[in-house]
């Protein structure tokens, strides 16, 4: 019969990459860790571990395992979790990625009313950019997650709770400045500061400038919004930044152009894996971002 114990040498194993390494992050000898395998091997009638190369690796089948080990402690651990929370309240821990910008925008506030309701539950925020965010979630660092639509993989179900637009922002200098909205084609020629690549707003603005036919002109880039908006202000290119974050500085020096072709929507989704089964603080905390979408995704 295949064991727990059997299941997380097997998780630990691969996540090391080292029997050794493995060994000392379980506490246990070496010999103890590969007997273990041995007898798991045999168990399920496969060869699991290939070693007979310089590095460790999975066998075709070996990576079946891999998954299942993952599926069935990610429940196991679920699980008694639930059973804790239903003797002692909800409890328990909850662990949110959230890009930068969508923390402020909406996510804050959610935040707060989830302390408040759920004062016993272990909170974690982490920040970090969308594309990141999907890979530590991959690896069961994060139980849930913000990214920006558009947002298409199998694995994950997804809950749009934010809508704004993506504007074009340029300085009050420039002469498309006196207008309100534009095609997106007029920007072809612009010089164009923009956030860098690991950021999913970024790909998408890129995606929309392909669509209208041309490639962007970057002489900039940067991680900081503040930048991107104070260099437009200086009139040393343009940019795009979410509609509320424009509104929220609102300089003289920086006009805020409507893309109207294309339209540029901004949609923010909480996302969890589909294996990953839901604990009573996802389900609340969810249920939290779910309320006034209706009037949110209107206004």
């Amino acid at each position: 019969m295949v064991t727990h114990n059997q299941l997380v040498y097997l998780v630990e194993i691969v996540n090391q990459k080292s029997f050794t390494k493995a060994a000392e992050k379980l506490y246990l000898s070496q010999s103890t860790l590969s007997k273990s395998m041995k007898a798991l091997e045999e168990e399920l009638g496969v060869e699991i571990l290939n070693r007979r190369g310089k590095e460790l690796a999975l066998t075709e089948e070996g990576k079946l395992a891999y998954t299942y080990a993952q599926r069935v402690l990610n429940f196991f651990a679920t699980e008694t979790e639930a059973l804790k929370q239903h003797f002692q309240g909800l409890g328990g821990s909850l662990s949110v990625g959230i890009p930068p910008t969508a923390g402020p925008a909406y996510f804050y506030s959610r935040i707060y009313t989830f302390r408040q309701e759920y004062p016993n539950v272990k909170l974690r925020i982490e920040e970090t950019p969308s594309n990141t965010l999907i890979e530590k979630m991959d690896m069961g660092q994060i139980d849930m997650g913000i990214v920006l639509e558009p947002f298409e993989n199998a694995n994950y179900i997804k809950n749009p709770v934010y809508r704004s637009q993506i504007v074009s922002c340029v300085s009050e200098n420039h002469p498309l400045a006196g207008k309100e909205a534009i095609q997106l084609c007029e920007l072809k020629n612009e010089s164009f500061l923009m956030l860098t690549p690991d950021y999913m707003f970024r790909g998408i603005v890129d995606d929309f400038c392909r669509k209208a036919g041309f490639q962007p002109k970057v002489v900039f880039v940067s991680s900081q919004w503040d930048m991107l908006y104070d260099m437009v202000a200086a009139n040393f290119g343009i940019t795009f930044l979410p509609r509320w974050l424009v509104e929220k500085w609102g300089k003289p020096e920086v006009r805020m152009l409507s893309v109207e072709d294309p339209p540029m929507p901004w949609v923010l989704s909480l996302c969890y894996a589909k294996n990953r089964h839901l604990t009573e603080p996802m389900k609340k905390f969810l249920e939290i971002c779910l309320r006034g979408q209706e009037h949110e995704f209107n206004s």
